[in-house]
């Protein structure tokens, strides 16, 4: 996804030109440099001296917060008929200002775009060689998944499966075995409810029948089993794997362990495109999404986020976003909840009214704005996943490097929105999740450039486990 929405429409208008050998792409909208963010002084410059200066906000105004997606100097795109890229730009920023009820500004936080040669940068293969273990099985994967809690680690090629587990035991699955059609739509909702199986052992879990072949699974993620209906909209797996959420179109459904389908009370107003349930337990959030035509300033796109509790599927809270949510994410009490757009992430937090039970539902309000580093092309947050204890936020998505996706984590303070760290992988992938020691374990994999063709997926090679204690990852 692009930062900000001006910046879309710009690349997207100077690229529809068919046939071309190439497409380049100057900036239009604001430029800013370094020395005019640090002149913005917290306490003393007023809301009206900003907008003065850099004009309206152009991602996202709201209550208290602007943010704003800033470039400085020029910025390219270029793509060739054989399908090599490149790119480049002075910088890019990504700026959040927090005003009091007075529009003085209160703080402002702002990251760079990113930068693969930034001393600051933590990169697996250079900082943490002593606390890595090569993945089970050696060769060429396209995809790879971790579980939720860390327990099992999965890998997937033209031709098998891996799973490993946590302590070491692993197992290959054949792929031409389970004469699937196709391993793309779904398989994550397979390995998901796989890996809650064998952890829990559990003969309540017996509706995963088949588990020495996973057409079952499949067919349950794909078509809800009997009941003949395909998961066009979306799907999640519970965080207990107690069941399977599906929504078709605007409707959302959950099939318990126990065979049962419960319906939400009432549909949606928009199509259902997105299901987060890991790290809840007895909810669940949905996104919905409108898109505009744009007209002045009005938002491209509208998305209505749902927390709904479980198994009722009763909405306890709406929260509507003038802008695409890339991930959600809700503390293990039920007292933080996170959302990442393009540009930033938000913390909002659960609000005790007098007399109210803590586990009644729910109200949050908006905390807190954290900036996110842009990057020069291409990125986003593929999940965002609260610590155990709830003291850190973790992000974990692609960036573009150079032209090329680069695997990347970033850790945040919820205390105080601080980063904590800024983990990467150059060229390959990262999966992570929180262990039950608060640790984080990661999941990466380089890509094979070997085996690399025009217009073929990628692949990765050297796949490898790493365990990194929070206060290690503190320190750096």
């Amino acid at each position: 996804m692009f930062h900000g929405a001006y910046s879309y429409l710009r690349i997207l208008t100077a690229c529809v030109i068919p046939l071309v050998s190439a497409c380049i792409v100057v900036p239009t909208g604001s430029e800013i440099d370094q020395g005019q963010i640090i002149e913005f002084q917290p306490g003393i410059t007023h809301r009206s001296e900003v907008i003065d200066r850099i004009g309206e906000p152009n991602f996202f105004s709201e209550g208290n917060y602007d943010v704003y997606y800033l470039e400085e100097g020029q910025f390219y795109v270029m793509v060739f008929l054989d399908g090599s890229e490149g790119a480049g730009a002075s910088e890019t920023y990504n700026l959040v200002f927090h005003y009091d009820d007075n529009d003085i500004l209160e703080e402002l936080r702002y990251e760079k775009s990113l930068d693969p040669d930034d001393p600051d940068l933590i990169l697996l293969d250079n900082d943490f060689t002593g606390r890595v273990n090569d993945f089970a099985a050696d060769g060429e994967y396209g995809s790879g998944y971790i579980s939720a809690d860390s327990r099992f680690i999965t890998a997937i090629s033209e031709t098998n499966m891996v799973i490993q587990g946590a302590d070491g035991e692993s197992r290959e699955i054949e792929l031409k075995q389970m004469n699937l059609d196709s391993w793309g739509y779904g398989i994550d909702c397979v390995i998901a409810l796989y890996h809650h199986h064998r952890t829990k052992k559990n003969p309540d879990f017996n509706w995963l029948i088949g588990i020495e072949d996973l057409r079952p699974l499949y067919e349950l993620c794909m078509t809800k089993g009997a009941f003949g209906v395909r998961a066009k909209g979306a799907y999640g797996v519970a965080a207990d794997g107690s069941g399977l959420a599906v929504a078709t179109t605007n409707q959302l459904e959950f099939l318990s362990q126990t065979g049962d389908v419960l319906s939400a009370p009432e549909a949606d107003q928009a199509p259902i495109r997105d299901i987060w349930l890991n790290g809840m337990e007895n909810h669940l959030v949905t996104s919905s999404v409108e898109h505009k035509i744009r007209f002045m300033q009005d938002p491209l796109v509208k998305t209505e986020i749902k927390i709904r509790s479980l198994p009722s599927l009763d909405t306890i809270e709406s929260i509507s976003r003038p802008f695409g949510v890339m991930a959600t994410a809700m503390s293990s009490d039920n007292a933080l909840f996170a959302l990442a757009s393009g540009s930033h992430v938000e913390l909002w937090r659960r609000i005790k009214e007098p007399g109210e039970s803590f586990a009644s539902g729910g109200h949050y309000e908006l905390e807190r704005v954290i900036p996110k580093k842009p990057s020069r092309g291409f990125s986003g947050a593929k999940y965002l996943k609260f610590s155990p204890d709830g003291k850190y936020l973790m992000a974990v998505g692609d960036w573009v490097t150079k032209g090329y996706l680069s695997g990347r984590l970033y850790l945040w303070d919820t205390d105080d929105g601080r980063p904590v760290t800024e983990i990467a992988i150059l060229y390959g992938f990262i999966e992570a999740a929180f262990n039950h020691n608060n640790e984080i374990v990661i999941f990466s994999g380089q890509e094979d450039w070997a085996s690399r063709q025009k217009f073929t997926s990628r692949k990765y090679q050297s796949l490898k486990i790493w365990q990194l204690p929070l206060e290690t990852l503190r320190g750096n």
